[in-house]
């Protein structure tokens, strides 16, 4: 409801706007190539194409089918998946057997304290529609392991979050251990065929994306990122270091770690805020409470695992030559891993309870502060 609420101009908003929206349209038209000429579009021998992981696009195929592009109402759909995501994170943490209070406290943290509020918020755009798709199939992965104890549905889950943002694939060392830890009396046997029919279905997505990489460029592995026009900051530093580099870490990890809530004031008399740092606000200071996850008591393998799998995440989006801008308050980059993140964040609310919700009160007020001074 709040989310709605908070994208109540927006709901209206139709995919003219939207990658994801114009791609939906190629699908149905049997083409991978896109006619819109939008920011982030990939040009490769003389045709446009979405660079972006496609399942979003087919999630909005249906939508674009019976609406078309620029009516589909892209901003309503990810703020009724939302709903569907709260559902599904809050069942979740209820099946770890935590308290209603932090089931409720650690649910709002997420939605309404982390870069998943901008994410919908802003949803007409491609990238954080992206986001909001990738935390559904990621949260439906985690809910099957954890609760339906379903390995090829996680498989199948988390292959749909990987075909919508790349990162989550790392997050399979955190699934397939939860699948494995909550029948411990399996046999070796046992425990290897629910690998494998976890394996089979996250690698048939993977390969449908390495396919669809070899139709559009010719190659299995060439993503189309490197063929997007940029301009500014963006384009010299690609230019000079590519994609991934070192030289991008001090950047990132300041952005990611360390910066704190930024408004930025104009001249003459620098006395109103005008906006927000596009580049965002650090996970910790926007973000408090997940700090509860240091405290997490649980079984060592599953938490082992879901460090594993975030560090991993982090490790790679500091080498990024972008860190998510334009995003407010946050670093949506990091919804690739907060999913997964929570689960040790209510575990560990349990130590020092009242803590992680005054934590959360702070966070959610925050975000509150930044939409007012990103609608001014």
């Amino acid at each position: 409801m709040v989310l709605a609420v908070s994208a109540w101009e927006k709901l209206s908003s139709g995919g003219e706007a939207n990658l994801y929206a114009h791609q939906a349209e190629s699908f149905l038209s049997g083409r991978l190539s896109v006619e819109a000429d939008l920011q982030d579009v990939a040009v490769h021998r003389g045709e446009r194409f979405v660079p972006f992981p496609p399942f979003p696009a087919v999630a909005l195929m249906p939508l674009v089918a019976i609406f078309g592009v620029e009516r589909a109402p892209v901003v309503a759909f990810a703020v009724a998946l939302s709903g569907l995501s709260g559902y599904l994170l809050a069942r979740i943490l209820q099946t770890l057997e935590l308290s209603p209070l932090i089931g409720v406290v650690a649910t709002m943290g997420f939605f309404l304290g982390t870069a998943y509020w901008s994410a919908v918020r802003v949803s007409e755009r491609v990238w954080f529609f992206a986001q909001v798709i990738a935390v559904l199939c990621t949260l439906t992965a985690l809910h099957q392991a954890l609760v339906r104890r379903s390995a090829w549905m996680s498989g199948l889950c988390l292959g749909l979050a990987f075909l919508s943002r790349q990162m989550t694939v790392y997050l399979a060392l955190f699934v397939l251990s939860l699948l494995i830890t909550r029948q411990p009396s399996r046999t070796t046997r046992e425990q290897l065929r629910v690998a494998a029919a976890f394996a089979i279905p996250l690698s048939l997505c993977v390969g449908i994306y390495l396919l669809l990489n070899y139709l559009r460029f010719g190659d299995a592995f060439e993503t189309g990122y490197r063929f997007i026009q940029l301009t500014g900051h963006l384009a010299e530093r690609v230019s000079k270091h590519g994609l991934f580099s070192l030289e991008y870490v001090p950047f990132n990890a300041i952005y990611l770690f360390l910066q704190g809530f930024h408004l930025e004031f104009a001249p003459p008399d620098f006395l109103r805020p005008v906006g927000l740092d596009p580049f965002g606000s650090s996970l910790l200071a926007a973000s408090p409470f997940v700090a509860a996850a240091f405290w997490a008591r649980w079984h060592r393998l599953l938490v082992v695992s879901a460090w594993a799998s975030v560090g991993l995440i982090v490790a790679q989006t500091l080498l990024y030559y972008n860190n998510g801008m334009l995003q407010w308050n946050a670093q949506r980059f990091t919804l690739d891993f907060l999913p997964a993140l929570m689960v040790l964040v209510g575990v560990g609310m349990r130590s020092h309870t009242s803590v992680w919700v005054l934590a959360v009160a702070y966070a959610v007020a925050l975000n509150a502060v930044a939409l007012l001074a990103f609608q001014r």
